[in-house]
């Protein structure tokens, strides 16, 4: 028998060992442990008024289990404070989490949910008065691989399969837990290996066989071998019970980072924060020049062809009459009413940039003033090197509501330009009387 306890920083790479393994007979597992650091929610979920797409809550990605969802919505209505009356509960006799619109008005404004949300939820796209959530829409087992398992020999939902074993996920978002196999789960699985090999692979998946994103947090995994050539050994051979050799213990034991906690979890997501805030700036500081050097091309190329187109006007006119001219004066006309032509053209154009113009800057000040916002909240933070949860949830808020802020500019310019191109039906129809 031998024991294996291995340490990886990647889900689902290979790990392997300085010196050779003899063949394995069977393998099991006896422990492992993860952080729930991977995201059962990979996107951002909203909740609109229906027709004006107004939002009224927003869920950001990250792991979530029913009081974390609650405490967020909860949140994000105080945060929006639209009209829309909306209630989170937990707890309830037929469900785990219940949302209420307690909006009494005659003529209550029907709210949408994103379909990302939805699903999570188990609810459907348009909210009822009432909507019981059931369950979480998200993974609650992991199934641990492991490329010595002989696939020929096991099975899983009738197919082969190299799974070793199948844990119950538990433990708060972002918790380390440890599990430790009983009886009916760390069961040996028939192995098939070389006569010697040099590494193992093991990897955590879902149920569908999507690898689990530990965001860089360590996955540990304690296996037992057992080994055809370890009884037919030599006592000379066989190793006494004493610690393993340092640099053998570098290989299955490798070093890692000292706050392997939480509180390194939260140093590591303000540093993407803080980076990907700078990335946004300087993305629209540069879409915002380049607009406004096409803008200011576009605009005095439209100046000069009105120039053109006036000054070629006055002196077809001028031609036409001497009589003898109009030869020249049309075509000079002609060239004219092109140029015109060009210089509406142009005009034209030269709004729609406008209008970039304004929604880029509006942008790029709003990165600007997130991002001091932001710089400012983490040199606070680092100030003991170190980061509380009231100072994480602090600077996630702030890139949260970056987020949301950018989308809500987005779409009210888009939504200005739709109205702008649709006429208005009202102004253009006459009383009956007249058409009389």
């Amino acid at each position: 028998m031998v024991v294996l306890i291995m340490a990886t920083q990647e889900n689902g790479e290979d790990i392997y060992f300085e010196d050779p393994l003899p063949e394995a007979n069977f393998v099991r597992l006896l422990s492992c442990s993860f952080y729930n650091s991977w995201h059962n929610f990979s996107t951002v979920g909203r909740m609109f008024f229906k027709g004006t797409n107004d939002v009224i809550a927003s869920l950001p990605e990250g792991h979530y289990n029913v009081e974390s969802i609650a405490k967020e919505l909860k949140s994000s209505f105080e945060y929006y404070k639209k009209t829309a009356k909306l209630v989170v509960e937990t707890n309830n006799p037929n469900s785990v989490l219940k949302i209420s619109n307690r909006d009494t008005s005659s003529t209550p404004k029907e709210i949408s949910v994103e379909w990302s949300l939805a699903n999570f939820l188990g609810i459907g796209r348009n909210l009822r008065k009432e909507e019981n959530v059931k369950k979480l829409n998200s993974p609650s087992c992991y199934f641990i691989h492991c490329d010595l398992v002989d696939s020929t020999k096991n099975f899983f939902n009738e197919k082969k399969s190299n799974l070793l074993a199948k844990v119950d996920i538990r433990g708060k978002p972002y918790e380390n837990v440890s599990y430790i196999m009983d009886s009916s789960q760390n069961i040996f699985r028939d192995a098939s290996t070389d006569k010697s090999f040099y590494r193992i692979k093991m990897s955590v998946k879902d149920e569908s066989g999507a690898l689990f994103n530990f965001k860089g947090f360590p996955l540990v995994f304690e296996l037992e071998l057992n080994l055809n050539s370890f009884y037919t050994m030599s006592s000379a051979n066989v190793l006494p019970p004493s610690a393993p050799h340092a640099e053998i213990e570098k290989q299955l034991y490798p070093n890692l980072p000292a706050t392997t906690n939480a509180e390194n979890f939260r140093l590591t997501e303000i540093s993407k924060i803080e980076k990907e805030i700078s990335v946004e700036v300087e993305h629209y500081r540069l879409v915002l020049k380049k607009y406004k050097k096409v803008r200011k091309a576009i605009h005095y190329s439209a100046v000069c062809l009105g120039a053109v187109t006036a000054a070629l006007s006055s002196g077809a006119v001028a031609t036409s009459l001497t009589g003898v001219g109009i030869v020249i004066g049309a075509p000079v006309a002609a060239i004219a009413a092109l140029s015109g032509a060009a210089s509406t053209g142009l005009s034209v154009v030269n709004k729609k940039f406008e209008r970039k113009v304004n929604k880029h800057s509006r942008i790029h000040s709003l990165a600007i003033a997130k991002h001091d916002s932001i710089n400012s909240s983490v040199s606070q933070a680092l100030n003991d090197n170190r980061v509380s949860d009231t100072e994480f949830v602090l600077i996630t808020g702030e890139m949260q509501k970056y987020r949301l802020l950018k989308e809500t500019l987005r779409l009210n310019f888009t939504q200005k330009q739709t109205n702008s191109r649709q006429p208005d039906v009202e102004k253009n129809k006459k009383p009956d009387s007249a058409r009389i």
